[in-house]
């Protein structure tokens, strides 16, 4: 097995060795397997948040922004993020912490600092207020190593936003006659053609056991979208959305499993398909519940406005009713609210 220990001239980034049916990681820490697909759904499945509190606990987050302190300051977030994410997540946060970092350093050298401060002016308020929320930062710099790990925090996580919007649009209904579907799906397509640049994708031969193979190394976190989708589209990759988490997965084995093989969030010691089936059952008996309840609201109040239509008061309510309810039950839907919140909302009624 060739390690990137062994083989010192291969690029740091996402090394695959990809054979035309599988990938196998070329790295220091994994020579893991996966199917097409599987790069890139295990990628999506981080929530960025969970860094912060990785970020937050190496040492030396307060020194000097040199490159000496910085550098001590990385390689224990480096070592963190290896232990807490499976390796396509691991590698990929620290290669974009390195290529921010990288592009922060180089703009003090030559001297463009306000140019490179200015690529944030556009960032997501919500995401900013929470990556320096209760650190002492409060705005992208490097006077600190501190400002310099948030810095590369946030232009981290809005190229993962960017990258996971396009998966999810492109993992939407081909079918679908949105206009900005249209648009998201043929600006992804021109990442093939006319905008090739946006490849930042390797390719190297390498001899090993098995002989000559093809060894690509994934250098950006859109890169590793336009490279896992082009086989999955290829060779028609079956994609699924898992019934219990919500994460898309390559199913192992049957192709009709609808539950991925990933740990809980809260329990690393099972996995949805160990729960799932009995995690549907209560979630139907609580939405079974939840529209038993919704119904007999909005009976009380049907009949309220019926028999007395000059009761503004209640006629408001019945209005409010019936317009938020269709955002609880997208949101429900999506994962975004749970029933018990949507029981809390109608008790107020």
């Amino acid at each position: 097995m060739i390690t990137r220990e062994d083989e010192l001239n291969i690029d740091f980034g996402l090394n695959t060795i990809f054979d035309g049916g599988k990938y196998r990681l070329v790295m220091a820490q994994s020579d893991d397997e996966y199917p097409i697909g599987g790069l890139i759904c295990e990628y999506m499945r981080l929530t960025p948040m969970d860094i912060k509190a990785i970020l937050m606990s190496c040492d030396g987050l307060e020194k000097e922004g040199t490159t000496d302190n910085y550098l001590d300051a990385f390689l224990q977030f480096h070592e963190k993020v290896n232990a807490e994410f499976p390796p396509v997540i691991s590698t990929m946060i620290v290669l974009e912490f390195m290529n921010s970092a990288d592009d922060w350093f180089r703009a003090v050298r030559e001297n463009r600092v306000e140019e490179y401060v200015g690529l944030f002016g556009s960032s997501y308020d919500s995401v900013k207020q929470y990556i320096f929320e209760d650190t002492g930062c409060d705005s992208v710099g490097g006077d600190t190593v501190m400002q310099i790990l948030l810095t590369s925090y946030l232009a981290f996580a809005e190229k993962y936003i960017l990258t996971k919007a396009m998966f999810n649009q492109i993992m939407e209904s081909t079918e679908s006659d949105d206009e900005s579907h249209t648009r998201g799906i043929e600006a992804f397509t021109a990442m093939y053609g006319n905008h090739m640049d946006m490849q930042h994708i390797d390719y190297r031969l390498i001899l090993t056991e098995n002989g000559f193979e093809s060894l690509y190394t994934i250098k950006s976190s859109f890169s590793l979208l336009i490279f896992d989708m082009a086989h999955v589209i290829n060779t028609e990759a079956n994609i699924v959305k898992c019934k219990n988490c919500g994460h898309y997965f390559i199913p192992e084995g049957r192709s009709d499993a609808v539950y991925c093989s990933y740990p809980l969030r809260d329990n690393k010691d099972k996995t949805c398909k160990d729960v799932g089936a009995q995690v549907t059952r209560a979630n139907k008996e609580k939405n079974d519940a939840a529209t038993k309840e919704y119904r007999k609201v909005y009976m009380r109040y049907k009949m309220m406005t019926n028999r007395h239509p000059e009761d503004t008061d209640a006629a408001e309510k019945f209005e409010k009713l019936t317009s938020e309810v269709r955002d609880w039950r997208n949101r429900m839907a999506h994962g975004s609210a749970t029933t018990d919140e949507f029981l809390a909302w109608l008790a107020r009624f």
